[in-house]
């Protein structure tokens, strides 16, 4: 059976969605992710130009994290709301590690 998004937090992935949109990121959610022994599951979503050289996924905090070499964050319910200055401090934790050329002007010195 193929795995449903319906468990998913919608609100997460809206907010994330209105962040992608205002700050020019590349995002997939909900973003099916597939796991190493051959199944997949849904995550709220996937950035692939931050936490790591092939992106990272995230999810809201009372999920638990999948088994992936990506880089996993679990964030809390203060993410379902886009707020500018929060989304900033965060990306710019997690780091670009996208092209040097893309880099976002607003991505403070923090940031990889």
């Amino acid at each position: 059976m193929r795995p449903s998004p319906h468990d998913i937090d919608h609100e997460l992935v809206s907010a994330w969605k209105v962040a992608a949109s205002v700050l020019g990121l590349q995002l997939v959610a909900p973003y099916l992710l597939d796991i190493a022994d051959g199944t997949a599951i849904w995550v709220e979503g996937f950035l692939p130009d931050f936490g790591g050289s092939r992106g990272m996924i995230f999810r809201g905090i009372s999920c638990s994290a999948p088994p992936t070499d990506l880089y996993v964050s679990l964030i809390s319910d203060a993410y379902r709301q886009f707020d500018r200055a929060r989304f900033v401090e965060t990306l710019s934790d997690w780091g670009w590690y996208g092209a040097a050329d893309e880099r976002p002007g607003w991505l403070t010195a923090t940031g990889s």
